[in-house]
């Protein structure tokens, strides 16, 4: 831009080798200002997935599904900011945010923030720039003139020539996004998903989110008609630090969910992650589903919530079968329940019966 002052320096060999190391937001999984993308079939609860990771990190909890969350850094006073897009709308948003709350009674709020209407990321998008100057708002943006940084991501046309290039002044914020959720691409898209000059304008556009907020921006896309790699152009995927194919198996009663990494730039790619989508009910007749890591037990979060509290009643006296069982009835829990739980403890072994009163192991 003119009259813009930008500074290039070089690097030694031993600066170079002193460069600090690759920052996580989530360790090995996804740094700290990447671009990534969770991407398979309809209904393969890619949407729930990233909304639990969104949730977790505006949390500000130090885990995701047993992952670091910015390792290293402190979490006792900080709630990483998140902007989460719902663009095809809030009302399940809503509902999978109150099974968020019911999995995770500690957490008294969330610092996220949501829009629950597309936006389209494209370089021409008044919906863009009106996200835009509401997160300025929301961060306290405010620029200093002089040239930070240039975009990675470059436009190009269909026959590969440069068209555009963005360079970012130097900035400061009160708070920076450390997350923003693009979900879904096709409700965000402007042109034709086939085109790689379009294409290429959707990934500039996820640089300059990246680059002018220092967040880490994921993208949830879908699938091509094969079922091997995402819709669209290919230039899609040459855009990203890091891609997730995300498929589901139904055993049973139970829902497995599988997180299969098949791009990291950082770290070897072919992670595997599997979760399993737990049924929750909201009341009102609405339900909802959290995720959890996968376990060979059959163990929901509401089952485990009960048998804390139930573990919770034994002190060193110990408790009858019946005194148990009337216990499990004062906070809601039926004698057929109670059966079907004390089966479960008796399982894992987390329970003994001396004398006919259980103890905790």
């Amino acid at each position: 831009p003119e009259g813009a002052v930008m500074h290039v320096h070089l690097l030694t060999d031993a600066e170079l080798l002193n460069l600090p190391p690759i920052q996580w937001l989530v360790k090995d999984f996804l740094a700290v200002e990447s671009k990534a993308s969770f991407w398979g079939d309809p209904g393969t609860y890619k949407s729930f997935l990233a909304f639990d990771l969104a949730a977790t990190v505006a949390a500000g909890l130090s885990e995701w599904q047993d992952l670091p969350i910015l390792p290293g850094q402190p979490h006792q006073y900080t709630k990483p900011l998140v902007i989460y897009i719902a663009a095809e709308g809030g009302a399940g948003l809503a509902k999978r945010r109150r099974a968020w709350g019911l999995q995770h009674e500690d957490v008294k709020d969330l610092n996220l923030r949501y829009v629950i209407q597309p936006v389209m990321i494209a370089d021409d998008s008044l919906s863009l720039k009106s996200l835009e100057e509401e997160i300025d708002t929301l961060i306290g943006y405010q620029e200093n003139g002089e040239i930070e940084e240039i975009s990675d991501q470059f436009t190009l046309d269909d026959e590969g020539n440069l068209m555009g290039l963005d360079f970012y002044p130097q900035a400061t914020a009160h708070e920076w996004p450390a997350l923003i959720v693009i979900d879904t691409l096709a409700e965000s898209f402007k042109g034709d998903e086939n085109s790689t000059a379009d294409m290429n304008n959707f990934n500039r556009q996820l640089a300059h989110l990246r680059v002018k907020y220092r967040a880490t921006v994921l993208v949830i896309h879908h699938c091509g008609r094969d079922k091997t790699h995402e819709r669209g152009a290919t230039a899609f995927r040459g855009g990203l630090d890091s891609n997730f194919e995300v498929s589901k198996a139904e055993l049973g009663s139970r829902i497995k969910v599988t997180l299969r990494n098949d791009k990291q730039r950082e770290t070897a790619t072919g992670g595997k992650w599997v979760f399993e989508a737990h049924l929750v009910n909201l009341g009102h007749d609405e339900t909802s589903k959290v995720m959890t890591l996968w376990s060979e037990s059959s163990r929901t979060p509401q089952m485990r919530r009960n048998i804390k509290q139930l573990l919770q009643m034994l002190d060193e006296s110990g408790l009858t079968y019946t005194e148990w069982k009337e216990g499990a009835g004062l906070i809601g829990i039926s004698p057929a329940t109670y059966k079907r739980y004390l089966v479960s403890l008796e399982e894992h072994d987390e329970i003994v019966n001396i004398n006919g009163k259980y103890h905790r192991k």
